[in-house]
């Protein structure tokens, strides 16, 4: 786990990711440290509209907006973007190993498969 946490952490301060800044439009809620937030992939999408479901409304993945040290200050109303990591605790269980892992928000955001960031306030 700590080598996920370092490699967070260095893409977090990496000024190439995301390489589109259109890639924060998929992001639809405030961002703020300590704030629950989740998202879906291509794949989820494709599954949950075969089924007639709306991905939103089953949160396939989920995650806490922690910000590092690097973060400063905050903007007027608490919203981050820049040097922020999730730290991820929920994903469909046959992803990979159930455990913790981190990752830095701007590689979330520039995933391609990425189609979407939410808050409660958006189900």
């Amino acid at each position: 786990m700590d080598k996920n946490i370092k490699e967070a952490l260095v893409d977090c301060v990496n000024i190439n990711l995301p390489k589109d800044l259109n890639d924060f439009d998929k992001v639809k809620c405030n961002i703020h440290n300590g704030k629950r937030i989740f998202w879906f992939y291509q794949e989820d999408l494709d599954f949950f509209k075969n089924e007639g479901l709306n991905p939103r409304g089953w949160k396939p993945h989920s995650g806490i907006v922690v910000a590092t040290p690097y973060c400063g200050e905050t903007p007027v109303g608490g919203e981050l973007s820049d040097y922020i990591i999730i730290s991820v605790d929920k994903y469909p269980c046959e992803k990979c190993y159930p455990e913790i892992y981190w990752i830095a928000f701007n590689k979330l955001v520039g995933d391609s498969d990425l189609i979407e960031i939410y808050g409660e306030e958006n189900i």
